[in-house]
């Protein structure tokens, strides 16, 4: 009988002992980033470009977009960040008009950005070989 308790107590200790590594704070929930304000290196296709991002209380996004590669110019930005779902989507406004929408998932510690692109007229890229593109990005700073 005191073989079968020890065993028993045993059992139960070990299993204490592994939900407690299982639910200890940061083990088995990752903590979403709360915000994507910064500065971001960035691929969009084959274009090197800087992303500067500026996220208001509500999740609302503005910013700037940089293109070294074509047409170097410097756009605007507005979109919407989900912390909960660790989506971010934007738009590239080019002289007003939307030219590219972007879409991304942050990743768990904040520190990249990977997703696609698509280019919704000429100006944005679009041609017969495609309008759908890699985009991805690593962030610099926390401030844009």
């Amino acid at each position: 009988m005191k073989v079968k308790h020890n065993v028993l107590k045993t059992t139960q200790i070990a299993m204490a002992i592994g939900c407690a590594a299982v639910l200890a704070p940061g083990a088995a929930f990752a903590v979403s980033p709360s915000n994507v304000t910064g500065r971001w290196s960035a691929t969009a296709n084959t274009s090197s470009v800087v992303l500067r991002i500026t996220q208001a209380s509500n999740g609302s996004i503005s910013g700037t977009f940089q293109d070294f590669t074509f047409p170097q110019a410097t756009n605007p930005v507005t979109g919407f960040y989900s912390p909960v779902t660790r989506r971010l989507v934007f738009i590239r406004l080019v002289n007003g008009v939307p030219t590219q929408a972007y879409e991304a998932t942050v990743s768990v510690d904040g520190s990249d950005l990977g997703g696609s692109f698509n280019s919704l007229n000429t100006s944005g890229g679009a041609s017969s070989k495609g309008v759908d593109f890699n985009f991805n990005a690593r962030k610099l700073s926390d401030t844009p």
